[in-house]
């Protein structure tokens, strides 16, 4: 990868870690400021970190992106879903991109460049999830899709 995250932590510390009890927008005692994570590669490391990358970090954002700590939020690459359900028809599973916003900068998600850069997936399908925290989020849906 070209980028590096260099001494941005911002996903270790807005993302929930299940495996040492790390709850979402709290900082990472692992966490080692300018350095990045103390565990990293050791035993005890938890997998979800291990598996888990941003979709500025992997560069496959077309160019759109800023580095995480310098726009407020963190894109996920995982592949997500929220259900749409309708009155007269069977619920649907819609794929989405999950956008995770510090709360300290609660319109982060409002970046041009990350608008540019949801426009591309939702032409192909993809709505967007916007996070605060664990339970705190809101979908935004593509005009095509409503």
């Amino acid at each position: 990868m070209a980028r590096q995250c260099g001494d941005c932590t911002l996903c270790c510390r807005l993302l929930p870690v299940s495996e040492i009890g790390k709850t979402a927008n709290t900082r990472c005692t692992h966490q080692r400021h300018g350095k990045g994570c103390a565990v990293y590669h050791k035993e005890g490391f938890p997998n979800s970190c291990g598996v888990w990358s941003c979709v500025w970090l992997t560069g496959n954002d077309g160019g759109h992106l800023r580095r995480p700590d310098r726009c407020g939020y963190v894109v996920s690459v995982s592949l997500e879903f929220i259900t749409a359900t309708y009155p007269d028809r069977e619920p649907k599973r819609i794929p989405v991109v999950e956008v995770w916003c510090d709360p300290r900068q609660p319109d982060a998600w409002r970046d041009g460049a990350l608008k540019q850069y949801l426009d591309t997936r939702a032409a192909h399908g993809f709505a967007a999830l916007i996070r605060y925290g664990s339970e705190d989020s809101f979908a935004l849906i593509p005009p095509q899709m409503t």
